[in-house]
């Protein structure tokens, strides 16, 4: 786990093993949850969960998950999808939690979070034009972002404050909005720092000086549905 996160966390080992641990306790008492069984939503947002071509489910997200349920005996079952997707299975009961969300205000009205974030992550612009060098050059322009997505949310707040009139193009993959940039559908497209660097060598787009909105991201529940197992 800790070879995972080391790279997008900028701390001592001791440091990430403490953070694990405030993780796992912040987790454990879900062992009383039901019959012991969760089912966890995934999604492609590599590094911290994703599953690879042979659907094999990964991430660090899900190393600290998997420990934490050998050690208490739970059965997790995992549900595959797009985050748009997850966000409604949540919603809807047809899973337990999301295995990676970032929280605001408005979510905490919603889901219910561990008390521990995983890690920092924040917003990162890539354009095909590398003359995009502040917010103030995306005037009347289109932008891809991944719908439903907290970086998505919040840059277009952003780009609201400033007054700028822009077009917002939603997918539903990170992965969909570097190939609507690439592809000219769109002049800029938002992603998080962590995915967008893992994608960014498989096209030609610019990373962009551009960065927004830094957010913890945490596993979260329905509100009201199991916020005492979070706590522990």
């Amino acid at each position: 786990m800790l070879s995972l996160i080391k790279p997008f966390m900028k701390i001592s080992q001791t440091a990430a093993r403490a953070l694990a641990l405030l993780i796992c306790l912040s987790l454990v008492s879900l062992s009383t949850y039901g019959d012991n069984s969760l089912r966890v939503g995934i999604y492609q947002n590599p590094p911290s969960v994703f599953y690879d071509p042979q659907g094999k489910v990964k991430g660090f997200y899900i190393e600290i998950l998997e420990h934490v349920a050998k050690v208490e005996g739970w059965q997790l079952s995992y549900v595959k999808d797009t985050w748009p997707k997850l966000i409604e299975h949540l919603q809807n009961d047809k899973i337990d939690m999301i295995a990676g969300m970032a929280y605001n205000s408005d979510r905490d009205e919603i889901y219910d979070f561990t008390t521990e974030p995983v890690f920092i992550n924040w917003g990162q612009l890539y354009t095909r034009n590398s003359s995009i060098q502040s917010i103030l050059d995306l005037r009347n322009l289109r932008i891809a972002g991944l719908k439903q997505d907290i970086y998505t949310l919040s840059f277009r707040s952003l780009l609201d404050q400033f007054g700028l009139p822009v077009t917002f193009i939603e997918v539903d993959s990170y992965a969909e909005v570097m190939r609507q940039v690439e592809e000219g559908f769109a002049d800029a497209g938002i992603t998080s720092r962590s995915n967008g660097k893992l994608l960014e060598s498989e096209y030609q787009l610019h990373r962009s000086p551009i960065v927004c909105c830094s957010k913890e991201v945490h596993y979260s529940v329905r509100e009201g549905e199991g916020k005492e197992f979070l706590d522990g």
